[in-house]
């Protein structure tokens, strides 16, 4: 039973932060001007800021003091080069304006950017699902962090999309995207549920790997393109936000 409480408990919060993808869309098709770069930009370099605090405090830290520097030294290596790989292939099919869409011009890169987002998603709902693991409280720097990131993906890609979809196929696409981020949370909650401290501690610095280098790679560049040098204030921002709600726990 309690098992069962603890996979539903992630998935639920992987929901819960995935839902952005879903008020996202519904907020950049009732005003389109969110889907402005700037605004997208702004938006994107205050996620890229939560996601930097909570990969540091929640995952990266977290999963020092428990499996040590090797453990963490080998999950970030792993998690990194894991990423980049398939990166480089979902970018040739055209997934790399997932995180600036108004470079899409065609039904087959709307797919692909979705694609893209799922994937940009998997490695976040994992790591929120590996760290309830043996927590007492819910850590609400990540989940904020990964709803907050979110956000700046459904703006921009709702933009494209509405060239091509009916406001209902946005909606439901979306909807679908929050639910396989839901279950990848849980997924990560049972897949290592009951593994030792170096091993848990090894899958949390792969998540926090890939993430990284999706900062690197997609977020912090576009961002910058978009909004110029005020996306360091916009950074600055969410890593302080982040940082604060780390101190934040929910029992």
């Amino acid at each position: 039973m309690r098992d069962f409480v603890g996979v539903l408990e992630a998935v639920l919060w992987g929901l819960g932060a995935g839902s952005s993808l879903l008020i996202g869309a519904g907020a950049v098709l009732a005003w389109p001007w969110l889907a402005k770069p700037r605004v997208v930009g702004l938006i994107m370099g205050f996620g890229a800021g939560t996601l930097i605090s909570a990969v540091s405090l929640e995952l990266a830290l977290d999963g020092y003091h428990g499996g040590g520097p090797g453990a963490v030294g080998a999950g970030l290596l792993i998690g990194a080069t894991g990423y980049y790989g398939v990166n480089r292939v979902v970018n040739r099919r055209g997934g790399k304006h997932r995180k600036h869409p108004s470079r899409g011009n065609d039904e087959a890169e709307a797919s692909a950017i979705t694609l893209g987002i799922i994937f940009d998603g998997i490695p976040e709902s994992v790591a929120i699902g590996l760290t309830l693991i043996g927590h007492k409280e819910i850590g609400l720097s990540l989940i904020g962090a990964v709803f907050i990131s979110n956000m700046p993906e459904s703006l921009g890609a709702t933009a494209l999309l509405r060239k091509t979809h009916s406001t209902l196929r946005i909606l439901l696409r979306w909807a679908v995207i929050a639910v396989i981020s839901a279950l990848a949370a849980g997924a990560g909650y049972v897949g290592l549920k009951g593994a030792s401290h170096e091993l848990l501690a090894s899958f949390e610095a792969v998540a926090a790997g890939a993430i990284l280098v999706m900062l690197a790679d997609t977020m912090m560049p576009v961002a910058f393109d978009d909004a110029g040098p005020t996306v360091g204030l916009a950074t600055t921002a969410g890593f302080a936000t982040a940082f604060f709600l780390s101190t934040v726990g929910v029992g």
